[in-house]
C-alpha cells in the first residue's frame, strides 16, 4: 500500500496526522522485507 492510497482512504475525513514509518526488516521465517507502517488520527466529516 502507498501513502496515496492511504491518503484516498481518508478522503471523507479531516486528516489530523498521517505517518509513514519505512523501514527493513525480516519476517517471522527470517527472510527479509520491505516494512510500511501507517498511522492516521482523523476525524470524519459531518
Amino acid at each position: 500500500m502507498t501513502r496515496s492510497s492511504v491518503e484516498q482512504l481518508f478522503t471523507d475525513f479531516t486528516r489530523l496526522k498521517l505517518v509513514e514509518r519505512d523501514q527493513l526488516g525480516t519476517t517471522l521465517t527470517g527472510q527479509a522485507k520491505h516494512w510500511h507502517h501507517y498511522t492516521v488520527v482523523a476525524q470524519k466529516r459531518f
